[in-house]
């Protein structure tokens, strides 16, 4: 929608104006003196004229000419008479409206899977959603698929089957888009990227990236996962992260005072990241974890020692 702000020359008085079609909704800020406003308009070359007076701060104006431009201006009105004018907005309907200003809402595709293999087929769900104050066009819009090393700007890419339809967005409109991909025979193994990629009025917009794996065969586990570290340590705490060459559920486990380990956290696919709280003071305790999934289990990770004070 496109906005113009009108500032009195007497009390600071302010008006906005939005667009749909031909309907104008006028607003502007209170004025302490006024008891009511006085609203004029001017069509093309015609003089300008009173049209309304409301009690209020807001106003629609419905017939909005679309072949000539049309100004208005609003005054204060009390029982001393009529302030001077504010400075004018106008409507001119040969303009074409600026850029949609808000935000487009591409959301991260859901996938139902994050494990597949070459030949079978990984299905998504993302949603686009126009936070603009205006219509938007979309022309074109995937899911897509990204592979191992390779980056959003240059691909290369899998596009996944349906594509969005061209469509007319209205403000605050949600698109949702499933769409599915079987995996090529020649797909790189590791960790791939689908994102959600829409065409808006001609300029392409990017969603975030959801992970998934192309593996080599579902009894094959990857590496165990590497480098678990600690990130930050407290009396009785510990915060503790690490990395892996597949994305699949985690297992933590702990050991205290030497003892045999025993699972403490079950991880949703992707995170890598634990805090350990509320731990006994002045103990030894030990970490590791592995990775699961339709692969099996990869074997564990690297022990972190913590000693609690």
């Amino acid at each position: 929608m496109k906005k113009i702000t009108l500032l009195a020359l007497w009390a600071w008085l302010a008006a906005i104006f939005v667009v749909n079609a031909v309907n104008v909704t006028l607003t502007w800020d209170t004025t302490p003196t006024a008891l009511s406003y006085r609203l004029y308009q001017s069509v093309g070359p015609a003089p300008f004229a009173p049209v309304l007076s409301v009690s209020g701060t807001t106003v629609q104006v419905s017939g909005v000419s679309t072949s000539a431009v049309t100004k208005w201006f609003v005054t204060g009105v009390n029982t001393a008479g009529e302030g001077p004018p504010s400075n004018q907005a106008s409507y001119d309907p040969t303009i074409v409206p600026p850029l949609p200003t808000g935000t487009l809402g591409l959301s991260v595709p859901v996938l139902l899977t994050t494990n597949v293999l070459r030949g079978q087929t990984i299905t998504g769900t993302a949603k686009f959603t126009n936070g603009t104050i205006l219509p938007v066009t979309v022309t074109e819009g995937w899911i897509t698929a990204r592979q191992p090393g390779a980056s959003n700007q240059s691909g290369p890419f899998d596009d996944w089957s349906p594509g969005m339809p061209a469509q007319t967005v209205a403000p605050g409109g949600v698109v949702t888009l499933t769409a599915s991909w079987v995996v090529r025979p020649d797909a790189p193994f590791g960790v791939w990227q689908a994102h959600l990629a829409v065409k808006v009025d001609g300029t392409f917009h990017d969603g975030g990236n959801s992970p998934f794996n192309v593996l080599a065969a579902p009894t094959t586990p990857p590496p165990a996962p590497t480098n678990l570290r600690s990130v930050t340590t407290a009396r009785t705490s510990i915060k503790m992260e690490w990395d892996v060459s597949v994305i699949a559920t985690s297992e933590l486990e702990r050991s205290k005072e030497q003892s045999g380990f025993v699972r403490i956290a079950t991880l949703s696919p992707g995170v890598q990241v634990y805090e350990d709280k509320n731990l006994q003071r002045r103990r030894d305790w030990r970490y590791r974890v592995r990775e699961v999934g339709d692969f099996g289990v990869t074997p564990y990770s690297n022990i972190l020692a913590f000693s609690t004070r």
